[in-house]
């Protein structure tokens, strides 16, 4: 698996933004290897930033190269895209469309064995499995930049945590499946 992330400055605010997303959401129902879409917004920042999990890396690639991310470009500009290394991904418990995300990103220490990396991040999973509230939660590691970022999707407004280097809220405006 493979997560993408892009974010875009949307000035037209989050009301244009859910337009967008119910607009264009039945256009990902066909894409081949998309295995979950989440459509996030920061209306503090009116920063647009959906976060995709594809299946392989022949999927993601096959999406910057579609007519639907050419629209992205033609209305928002190019954005630089992040992508990371899926380590892990669980579903929640909850069946209710996410509303609300946390990411937290910290650093990987520079000796920090990878192996030892990716067996945490699955330990780690097994304890929010059954979370009350909780949607899914993925854990990827970033091999460019040696970060590890947390993205947690709750179908309630949930307390920030305030362990990482770097957490950020978003509202999640859309979901796709």
């Amino acid at each position: 698996m493979l997560a993408m992330q892009y974010a875009s400055r949307f000035p037209a605010g989050i009301e244009a933004a859910k337009a967008r997303v119910n607009h264009r959401k039945p256009l990902f129902a066909k894409t081949a290897g998309l295995n979950q879409k989440f459509y996030l917004f920061d209306a503090k920042e009116n920063i647009y930033a959906p976060i995709y999990i594809w299946r392989s890396h022949e999927a993601a690639h096959a999406f910057l190269l579609d007519p639907l991310f050419a629209d992205v470009i033609s209305t928002l500009g190019r954005p630089r895209v992040r992508t990371w290394m899926v380590l892990s991904y669980t579903r929640g418990p909850e069946t209710q469309d996410p509303v609300f995300a946390c990411v937290e990103t910290d650093k990987v220490p520079l000796g920090q064995d990878l192996a030892d990396l990716a067996k945490q991040s699955v330990e780690e999973e097994e304890s929010f499995r059954d979370k009350a509230g909780l949607f899914a939660r993925l854990v990827g590691l970033d091999p460019d930049r040696w970060e590890i970022s947390k993205f947690t999707f709750w179908t309630r407004k949930t307390d920030l945590p305030k362990a990482a280097d770097c957490t950020s809220s978003f509202d999640v405006i859309g979901y796709a499946a």
